[in-house]
């Protein structure tokens, strides 16, 4: 049966970092009994008390993660495993799978056009994920600003409403952007002037978020996890072994 481990680690300052290995869970086809014993160590280790409402609510959310996958995957298969990429990359920039999904798939309906692979898309979804992060933001306090990035991707020319939300709610996405784009030079102000000329395509902004994925990684691992991140990691992990 597959295991997992918890490790909570005390700083000097008092903070508390969760660090779990999640590349165990959910990976094979358990049978119920299995899930089900595995949600009661977890549930030990943790000393929680858990409602059964709480877990309806985990396994209605991963049903409606995946039923959102489905959506904009061509097979059972291939919604399994972008699923299973999508997760472990949710994992790895500590967000909430359900709002990752939501990213992916209006990421997803917007660079149809720019004949970008599962692959790349998953990697987008990260690098945004990671940005994020790194800010200190959530998915849910950028949600205007990720729709407008979203649209921005798809509309073939980036347009002044939508890289203005972007520069208001997140807008570390267009520093990597202008670092990114050589007529930029690094400057979101001079990127700006482009999209202003009407220069700046949806294909630029795509190749220039994902040319930046080495930046993004090592600001990432540079940032300090919070506590509320990792409690939204052990979320996404009680859903997922719940659903599964």
């Amino acid at each position: 049966m597959a295991t997992q481990n918890i490790t909570i680690n005390v700083s000097s300052t008092g903070a508390r970092t969760v660090i779990r290995d999640l590349q165990s869970i959910g990976q094979s086809s358990k049978e119920s009994a299995d899930s089900v014993g595995q949600l009661k160590t977890m549930l030990a280790s943790l000393g929680a008390f858990l409602a059964v409402d709480k877990i309806k609510a985990w396994a209605d959310a991963w049903a409606s993660a995946t039923g959102q996958i489905r959506v904009n995957t061509d097979s059972t298969s291939q919604m399994v495993a972008v699923t299973d990429k999508l997760f472990a990359a949710t994992q790895r920039t500590r967000q909430s799978f359900p709002q990752m999904v939501q990213l992916y798939n209006r990421m997803a309906t917007s660079v149809k056009d720019l004949g970008v692979s599962q692959n790349d898309l998953v990697g987008l979804t990260e690098n945004v994920g990671k940005v994020l992060a790194y800010s200190h933001v959530s998915a849910t306090q950028a949600s205007g600003a990720l729709l407008q990035l979203s649209q921005a991707l798809g509309s073939g020319i980036v347009h002044a409403q939508e890289f203005n939300s972007v520069l208001q709610g997140a807008p570390a996405i267009l520093q990597v952007a202008a670092n990114h784009i050589d007529a930029a030079g690094g400057s979101v102000t001079k990127l700006r002037q482009l999209m202003l000329a009407q220069n700046l395509t949806s294909k630029q902004l795509f190749d220039a978020i994902m040319a930046g994925s080495s930046e993004i990684q090592d600001k990432f691992v540079k940032s300090a996890a919070m506590i509320g991140q990792a409690l939204t990691m052990i979320d996404n992990a009680m859903m997922k072994l719940v659903g599964s």
